[in-house]
């Protein structure tokens, strides 16, 4: 019996990219490959480009009227992309897109109180899990050790209380 095609889900997905991109960065540079620092970096420009919305979040996915927007997986895997393409190259543009990612997510997920970050901005009108105020071990974890990096990178001991805060919850 003959199904036909099958479906092929062509969404960019901002974490998966962000991973792939901080992965393709660090390889390039490991195994001196230029073209993989190249697609990298590229990837990281999609992003900036076409996911990062004029306030400064980020869409989950290139459904962008469909996608939640601000996720904390999504500005962590950037944050981390951000940071692998600054020490790769030294674009200081990295670094301060980093620095703007980071407050970014402080102003909008952070739990200032108890620590750690949020999943998801607060939506009271949001459906599913995305209702819900859940703070997610890995992508916390994640989190610490991109501000712990940042702090290292930057000077700037504010990173490093941000990274004690998120370990304390």
């Amino acid at each position: 019996m003959a199904h036909g095609i099958p479906h092929v889900d062509k969404t960019t997905y901002t974490n998966w990219t962000c991973q792939m991109a901080a992965a393709a960065i660090r390889a390039g540079v490991a195994l001196e490959d230029s073209q993989l620092l190249y697609e990298g970096v590229t990837d990281l420009s999609f992003i900036q480009k076409e996911l990062r919305t004029k306030t400064g979040a980020l869409a989950h996915s290139t459904r962008h009227k469909k996608s939640p927007v601000g996720l904390l997986t999504d500005h962590v895997h950037y944050q981390i992309a951000l940071l692998a393409a600054y020490q790769a190259g030294g674009d200081e543009r990295c670094l301060k897109e980093a620095v703007e990612n980071a407050t970014w997510m402080r102003t909008h997920l952070e739990d200032a109180e108890n620590g750690g970050f949020y999943y998801n901005l607060h939506d009271p009108n949001a459906k599913g899990f995305l209702l819900l105020r859940d703070k997610p071990w890995d992508d916390n974890m994640a989190a610490a050790r991109s501000f712990m990096a940042l702090s290292a990178l930057t000077g700037d001991p504010l990173w490093e209380g941000v990274t004690r805060s998120i370990l304390k919850y």
